[in-house]
């Protein structure tokens, strides 16, 4: 169900969303190398919703940590819960944390899945 991220052994995330991810990630990264190298000046804004938003919190660690990217801002809307305390603390104390705005409803069942019982 959790499987640990990247170089960070007590940080774990969702597997499915891991996986979900790892699909993409290899267009995720080169897509972005080629803007920044089109448009060097302009800020990276992640965003997404629901699922989306779950993988904008993986792409957006990706960025930061394996590309040396720095984040201008991540919104997200209905995300799931991604990681375990750990995976939250790195995210939390990396410089997205101080730029990352989650919208929720919060009788939207989504933002409150995976349930604390399963260290999310």
């Amino acid at each position: 169900f959790q499987v640990p991220w990247a170089n960070h052994p007590t940080a774990k995330v969702h597997g499915g969303f891991y996986h979900a991810y790892l699909s993409v990630q290899d267009q995720v990264q080169h897509q972005l190398q080629l803007a920044v190298s089109q448009y060097p000046d302009a800020d990276i804004i992640v965003t997404g919703h629901s699922l989306g938003a779950a993988l904008s919190i993986l792409a957006t660690t990706d960025i930061m940590f394996n590309l040396s990217m720095p984040i201008h801002t991540v919104y997200n809307y209905g995300d799931p819960r991604v990681g375990n305390p750990s995976f939250a603390t790195l995210y939390d104390n990396s410089q997205a944390g101080n730029v990352t705005y989650r919208v929720i409803n919060q009788a939207d069942v989504v933002p409150h899945l995976p349930t604390m019982r399963y260290s999310f």
